[in-house]
């Protein structure tokens, strides 16, 4: 496990991060309609994220934590951790409600790039179709003209064979 520029990298998932995914933290905590998933005053005392104490939470100093599930669609997608070092400390209500709102935040910037992705998606799309309504376009008028063509080298020999008919006509008509 290793502390990178504020982003926690590991091959595996600890329990602390299996416990967030389920709502499982005992010491959960509504903040109007956010969930604060976990609310870690003394972190060495915690078992659920005992995986963390040996490689990054000694090493950094690190004595408390405030964990917020980052969620998009009802799915977890991240987690926002504000980490104390120095004294052990009690997160205030303030504190919590500003973990929830930058998880909110960077939901919503999840939300956004998705978005655009499927914006530009989308445009891609259309602009295939409207390059294949452009070569329909062009072969139904193609077509047209092949009609055209065709319905006049037939209408000719008609207006021929209907002449000659009304000619026939006429002369076996004795007139």
């Amino acid at each position: 496990v290793a502390h990178i520029a504020g982003l926690l990298q590991q091959p595996c998932r600890p329990r602390g991060l299996t416990a967030v995914r389920q709502h499982q933290l005992q010491a959960a905590a509504f903040v109007g309609a956010q969930l604060t998933d976990a609310d870690i005053s003394d972190v060495y005392a915690d078992s659920r994220i005992s995986e963390f104490v040996k490689d990054y939470l000694v090493p950094l100093g690190i004595t408390s934590m405030l964990d917020t599930v980052i969620r998009v669609s009802g799915e977890m997608v991240g987690v926002v951790c504000l980490e104390s070092v120095g004294q052990k400390r009690v997160w205030n209500p303030d504190e919590v409600t500003f973990a929830g709102e930058i998880a909110d935040q960077a939901a919503q910037t999840l939300i956004n790039a998705e978005r655009k992705k499927a914006q530009s998606e989308l445009e891609q799309v259309n602009e295939q179709l409207q390059t294949a309504v452009q070569k329909l376009e062009e072969a139904n008028q193609e077509l047209k003209n092949f009609v055209y063509i065709a319905s006049h080298d037939l209408r000719e020999p008609m207006r021929k064979i209907s002449a000659f008919g009304a000619m026939l006509q006429k002369s076996l008509s004795g007139n």
